[in-house]
């Protein structure tokens, strides 16, 4: 749902879609694997960082 969600909000804004209609199955797809991108690049990060943290103490 909330790949879908992206893809309205990026199609909306790139003038690809109206704002009452709702994105199509693959803009879906394409929205969720933006959103599964974003959060292993967060979670990559996230355990880099822990681990400097963890050698520190």
């Amino acid at each position: 749902m909330l790949g879908a969600a992206t893809a309205r909000l990026i199609g909306v804004a790139g003038g690809w879609y109206r704002t009452n209609e709702t994105s199509g199955f693959l803009a879906s797809v394409l929205g969720a694997m933006l959103l599964l991108w974003l959060y292993r690049g967060y979670a990559r990060r996230r355990a880099a960082r822990d681990a400097r943290d963890a050698r520190r103490t």
